[in-house]
């Protein structure tokens, strides 16, 4: 993402990363190794942080760095391309833009992590959610994690979104399926046989 940001700036799309806080300074700080002088836009720009194209959204944040960000985010002319968040940006925020959530290991619960990947698209556009975990993550013996969200990240063989909107309590006759399949999810991907997936 570092590689991707440092070559796109500006036209990076807008990704709110969800890591736990004990990982947002290491992440962070791997984006300034990376991206050097160029993290601020445009080119020259003050090294301050309203000019960096990347931020840190979490708890012990003053409220006004947390101000800075947010109005930021909600502005087309919003500088920051990606955000390393916790729980902390959660609901009532409304972004238009966002165009890819990536959680870094799942959150506890099928309703945070719903609620939490609701944040991309709320334009109308496509987003994207990415989940990385390994075992160790969803293990039986984590505390307060959900069996949903174990099978959720183990499933290989449903479709992802109906899942997810089935364990809302969603009627899953009233699921209306994507097409093509492959704008679905990672499972329905692997399904699809449009066109574009079979050349």
């Amino acid at each position: 993402m570092a590689q991707d940001l440092l070559k796109e700036q500006i036209d990076y799309p807008l990704t709110i990363m969800y890591i736990p806080l004990k990982w947002c300074g290491f992440a962070y700080k791997i984006f300034e190794s990376v991206l050097g002088s160029s993290q601020y836009y445009p080119t020259g720009s003050m090294p301050i942080p309203e000019d960096r194209l990347f931020a840190q959204f979490h708890s012990p944040q003053t409220k006004e760095i947390k101000h800075e960000v947010l109005n930021q985010l909600c502005s087309s002319q919003s500088i920051i391309r990606v955000v390393f968040a916790t729980v902390a940006l959660g609901m009532g925020v409304d972004i238009r833009g966002i165009r890819s959530i990536v959680h870094i290991t799942p959150p506890h619960t099928i309703q945070a992590y719903f609620q939490e990947t609701g944040r991309a698209g709320r334009d109308g556009q496509p987003a994207t959610a990415i989940l990385f975990y390994n075992n160790r993550d969803i293990a039986k013996n984590k505390p307060g994690m959900q069996e949903a969200v174990r099978h959720f990240c183990q499933s290989n063989g449903e479709c992802l979104r109906t899942f997810l909107l089935t364990s809302l309590d969603a009627n899953k006759k009233y699921v209306k399926p994507v097409s093509p399949k492959h704008l679905c999810c990672g499972v329905c991907k692997l399904q699809c046989d449009c066109s574009s997936c079979t050349a």
